[in-house]
């Protein structure tokens, strides 16, 4: 039986334009240490030449290339956390909470305008080259660093910085005020990963995440990101 990620990966590679969802529910994160191991290096970098290799009926082995347009969706089980996903995961993830609720079709279906997966590329870097965030606000980002690593070996990466930026940008972008915008993407970027590495490096006597959030963002601009901190079940 194919998976859900063969399925996409095959479909992304037929119709190039369009983005494709491999989508994993119930998700254990300790669980896709072993599973995502073939994805590891594309979900580093989509753009690469990357293939795997998937053994069929009889031991047969097929290769498969997979496209840059394929997007894993992953919905962890009850209980569990972000702060749990692995290093190679966390580190390029975006991490969202949604609430579903189901809706009443609309019985008069109206055309829509299929938006491409070229279109979202192009209009992302447009609204990176034309968004400004003030330099202090970065510097805040660059303080909370040094806050972390002064506790452990944690360090940002080009492409966590990079991600991060973007994610702002294309909040102001939306319609999202600044502090909001940074809020939401340093929830969505940087905090599941700060989370994980801070658990059991701080001391009694050391200033936890939430009030060094305060201290450097302000009280009112980080309510997302605490919100994802008791989540996680640290303070």
């Amino acid at each position: 039986t194919k998976t859900n990620a063969l399925n996409a990966i095959e479909s992304a590679r037929n119709v190039r334009h369009c983005i494709h969802f491999a989508a994993l529910e119930n998700v254990i994160p300790s669980a896709l240490t072993k599973y995502f191991i073939p994805y590891a290096k594309y979900i580093k970098n989509p753009l690469a030449n990357h293939h795997v290799t998937v053994v069929g009926a009889g031991y047969a082995e097929s290769s498969y290339y997979m496209p840059q347009n394929l997007w894993f969706i992953i919905n962890l089980a009850n209980g569990e956390s972000a702060d749990r996903l692995p290093d190679f995961i966390s580190e390029v993830a975006t991490v969202n909470t949604f609430n579903f609720k189901e809706v009443q079709g609309a019985s008069n279906h109206t055309s829509v305008k299929r938006f491409t997966y070229y279109q979202m590329e192009h209009l992302a870097e447009k609204t990176v080259n034309n968004t400004y965030v003030p330099e202090d606000i970065w510097k805040k980002v660059d303080k909370l660093e040094e806050y972390v690593k002064s506790h452990t070996t944690y360090s940002l990466t080009n492409k966590m910085w990079l991600c991060f930026e973007k994610y702002a940008y294309v909040s102001i972008a939306c319609g999202a005020d600044t502090n909001d915008a940074v809020d939401r993407a340093l929830c969505a970027k940087l905090m599941p990963s700060i989370v994980a590495v801070l658990k059991g490096n701080l001391s009694n006597d050391d200033r936890n995440i939430s009030d060094t959030l305060d201290v450097l963002f302000g009280e009112e601009c980080v309510e997302n990101c605490k919100k994802l901190i008791k989540e996680c079940g640290s303070m």
